[in-house]
């Protein structure tokens, strides 16, 4: 079985070598840095703890970027007005306000809570999740329960053509991951 460490360092941005990354989590490439805690939202990111020649990806796209607040409209507004964002959707969802806003191709959610759910402990603001998109959820799933991390909330269908789930990874951070169907 494989450590999370080992697990997220068989991953590597895709045209960056292991060497790039410094001690103390984070990948610098072309004068950007990024946190450790984004090494896994890649695009494409290589398997490469695979036999040698094997060339298999793993493959995750950014889906949403959620952020909860108290005052949602104070947010909106920034992202708005200041950031140049333009709302994408509003609805209404198990007793919360979701925003969708498209910040330069970004998509972000704004949400005024967690709402409700049993599995979330406490009510917190600022960065609530990242969201990922996988092939496969049941793959994955098995890979993160092999690794020993911790499903917060078991997939479920989110919506007629969105399977959704829940994990977080040692340094709290939590992902949303979806697999999209067609129909």
């Amino acid at each position: 079985m494989e450590s999370w460490a080992s697990f997220v360092n068989s991953f590597q941005i895709k045209g960056m070598s292991k060497s790039t990354s410094r001690p103390g989590g984070t990948f610098i490439t072309k004068n950007r840095s990024f946190p450790a805690a984004l090494d896994i939202l890649s695009v494409s990111a290589y398997n490469t703890s695979k036999q040698k020649g094997d060339t298999t990806m793993a493959t995750y796209k950014h889906d949403h970027t959620h952020i909860t607040t108290p005052e949602p409209d104070k947010i909106i507004e920034f992202y708005t007005k200041v950031m140049g964002a333009r709302v994408i959707k509003e609805i209404e969802a198990a007793g919360r306000r979701l925003v969708d806003v498209d910040l330069g191709g970004i998509p972000v959610r704004i949400s005024s809570g967690t709402g409700a759910d049993k599995d979330w402990t406490g009510l917190r603001y600022g960065l609530h999740h990242l969201g990922l998109e996988v092939d496969n959820m049941d793959e994955f799933i098995a890979k993160m329960k092999a690794n020993n991390v911790e499903i917060v909330t078991a997939p479920f269908q989110a919506s007629p053509v969105i399977k959704a789930a829940f994990i977080k990874c040692p340094d709290g951070v939590l992902y949303e991951i979806i697999e999209k169907s067609e129909s």
